[in-house]
Formats: C-alpha cells, structure tokens, sequence
C-alpha cells in the first residue's frame, strides 16, 4: 500500500493504481488527480468521502479520464 491519501481505503488504492499510471496527484481541500494525456478532464476527488458510492463514482471518472482501473 502506498500513500494514505484519504480514509477511505478503497480510495487510497484506485488512487495508488493510477498513480502507478503516470497520473499527479494535486493536494488541497480536495485531490486532484491530473492524468499523464494533459488533453483528458482531471478528476477531483475528497479527501473525506462520505458517500457510500463515492469510491464507485470516483472509478467511473477515472475510467472517462483514460485511466485502468
């Protein structure tokens, strides 16, 4: 496990995958995950998510970035 980037562990680890990817991540009040084709739409993501779908939404995002997850 890298980084703990959220309390959400399932979260810490989509985001650790694409890190792994080539992807930035941006830290501030929320974390924006920059992917390596800087033409594709960055995702924004919580660092507390309170959401039960939050993790699910958070992968769908990632996946219309251009990100394997």
């Amino acid at each position: 496990m890298g980084k703990r980037w959220t309390s959400s562990k399932e979260l810490n680890e989509l985001i650790d995958k694409v890190v792994e990817q080539g992807w930035e991540v941006v830290e501030g009040k929320h974390l924006k995950l920059v992917p390596a084709d800087k033409t594709m739409p960055i995702v924004v993501v919580p660092k507390t998510p309170s959401d039960h779908r939050g993790v699910m939404n958070a992968r769908s995002q990632i996946r219309r970035s251009g990100g394997i997850v």
